[in-house]
C-alpha cells in the first residue's frame, strides 16, 4: 500500500479512536485464450478465436458495521488477433457501493456502469462474472454498448421466522451507436422488488415475490410488467431442498409500426417454477445438484419484445479436492405462443409481423468447466460451451455456436485492520 494512503487511515484511525477499521485491498490479472464458431462480423469461417485480457482492482473500506467499496475491472478484446491483428473492444466496468448491517437488517446502495465496445457473446457483469441466467440468443458481434445500474436494497428480519427484501433500481443499457438500434436498442427505465418469507414450520416456508418493471427503448417500443407470485419452499430431508411457485404477469406494450402491428396490447399470462436442489457428498467430498424449470414472461432486449418462455435449466459443481472445482450444466428455453402470440392472429391481416411473434424461439445449451487453484495467487481453468439456437420467424435454420476457453489468473489480496 502506498505510503500517502496509510498515513490517511493511520489520521483517520486516531481522529476516531472507538471505530474499528478494516481495509481490504486486492488486484489480478484474467487472461482468456478462446477457440470458437465465427459470429457475424468475423473473417473466420469455420473457426475462428479470441484473445482478452481483464485486470481487476478492488477497495473496501470498513468502519464497524459499514462498508465501501469500489471496483475497477476493465476488459480488453482482441477479436481474430490472428487475421492481420485483429480487432481491439475495450469495454469498461466499475462499481461503488455502501453497505451497512444493523442489528436485524443490511442496507446496500450500489452504482455500476460499463462503457465501451462489448461482445455481445460474452457479456460480463459489472464484477467481471459471466451471467447465470439461461442465456439469450446472442449473435450480433461487437456493438458499442453502455450500461448504468443504481440499486438500492434492504434485507431484514422484522419478526421470528419473518424475512423481508425490499429494492428498487433504475437502469440503462444498450447500443449507443445509431446504426445498431435496430439490433440492439437502447433501453432504460426503473424497476422494483418486494419479497417476503414466513418460516410455516421447521421445514416448510411461504414466499411473497412481487416486482414491477418498465422499460422504454429509443426505437420507440415501451413495456410494463407487474408479477405476483407465491412460492413454497420445503427441506424434504437434510439433503433436499424443494420450491414450487404459481403466480400471475400483467404486461403491456406499446407496439411500433415495424415491429408488427401498431397498439397497445394488454396480457395476463401466468408463472410456474419448480425447482430441487441436492447437496450431498461424492467420494467424501461436497457435491451440489440443482435442477429448475420456469415458465414466466421474459423481455428480450433484442428485440424490445415481451413474450412467455419456458426456461430449464440442471447444474452440478463437485469438489473433488480442497483446490480443484468441476461444474457442469445443460438446458433450454423455449417461447411459448401466449400472449401477443395469440392476441393478433395473423390471417385477419396482410402486415407483416415475423419481428413480434417469437413463439418458436429456442435454444438449448451445454457447458463445463474445471477451476484449480494452484496457489492462493493463481488459478488456472478450462471452460467449454455449446450453443444451438432456433428462430422460426426468421426463416433461418438452426445455428450452432461453441467456445472453449483456457484461462490463467493472477492475484494478490491483503487486509489492515485497526
Amino acid at each position: 500500500m502506498s505510503l500517502g494512503l496509510r498515513y490517511l487511515l493511520f489520521v483517520a484511525c486516531v481522529a476516531s479512536p472507538a471505530l474499528a477499521v478494516d481495509v481490504r485491498y486486492g488486484v489480478a490479472v484474467r487472461t482468456d485464450a478462446r477457440t470458437r464458431t465465427p459470429l457475424p462480423g468475423d473473417l473466420g469461417t469455420v473457426i475462428t478465436g479470441d484473445l482478452e485480457v481483464t485486470p481487476r482492482a478492488d477497495l473496501s473500506l470498513g468502519v464497524d458495521a459499514s462498508t465501501f467499496s469500489a471496483l475497477y475491472a476493465p476488459s480488453f478484446l482482441w477479436r481474430e488477433p490472428q487475421a492481420s491483428g485483429g480487432r481491439f473492444l475495450p469495454l469498461h466496468r466499475a462499481r461503488l457501493a455502501f453497505q451497512t448491517v444493523w442489528s436485524r437488517a443490511t442496507f446496500l446502495i450500489a452504482q455500476d456502469g460499463s462503457y465501451g465496445v462489448a461482445d455481445v457473446g460474452f457479456l460480463r457483469l459489472p464484477d467481471g462474472s459471466l451471467p447465470s441466467t439461461v442465456a439469450e440468443v446472442q449473435t450480433l458481434g461487437s456493438v458499442p454498448y453502455v450500461r448504468s445500474a443504481t440499486l438500492v436494497s434492504l434485507e431484514s428480519q422484522p419478526g421470528n421466522g419473518v424475512s423481508l427484501g425490499l429494492t428498487a433500481g433504475f437502469q440503462i443499457s444498450g447500443s449507443t451507436d445509431d446504426s445498431q438500434q435496430q439490433q440492439l436498442p437502447l433501453q432504460y427505465g426503473p424497476t422494483a422488488a418486494v419479497r417476503l418469507r414466513k418460516a410455516v414450520t421447521r421445514s416448510d416456508g411461504l414466499t411473497t415475490f412481487g416486482q414491477v418493471s418498465q422499460a422504454t427503448f429509443v426505437t420507440g417500443q415501451n413495456q410494463f410488467v407487474a408479477q405476483l407470485s407465491e412460492i413454497w419452499d420445503r427441506q424434504l430431508s437434510r439433503t433436499l431442498l424443494m420450491n414450487l411457485g404459481v403466480g400471475l404477469a400483467l404486461t403491456r406494450e406499446h407496439v411500433i409500426a415495424m415491429q408488427g402491428i401498431p397498439g397497445d396490447y394488454l396480457d395476463l399470462l401466468p408463472i410456474a417454477l419448480a425447482s430441487l436442489a441436492w447437496r450431498d457428498v461424492l467420494s467424501g467430498h461436497p457435491l451440489l445438484v440443482t435442477a429448475s424449470l420456469r415458465m414466466a414472461p421474459f423481455s428480450d432486449r433484442f428485440t424490445a419484445n415481451v413474450y412467455e418462455r419456458v426456461e430449464a435449466r440442471l447444474q452440478a459443481e463437485w469438489r473433488p479436492a480442497k483446490d480443484w472445482i468441476v461444474t457442469a450444466a445443460t438446458g433450454g428455453a423455449y417461447a411459448v405462443p401466449l400472449g401477443l402470440s395469440l392476441a393478433k392472429p395473423i390471417a385477419a391481416t396482410q402486415i407483416d409481423r415475423t419481428g413480434l411473434d417469437q413463439s418458436g424461439d429456442r435454444l438449448v445449451f451445454g457447458e463445463g468447466s474445471v477451476v484449480w487453484a494452484v496457489k492462493t495467487w493463481l488459478l488456472l481453468q478450462g471452460s467449454a460451451r455449446v450453443l444451438w439456437t432456433e428462430q422460426p420467424r426468421l426463416l433461418a435454420q438452426g445455428q450452432l455456436q461453441a467456445v472453449g476457453t483456457v484461462s490463467v489468473t493472477v492475484q494478490q489480496q491483503d487486509s489492515l485492520a485497526w
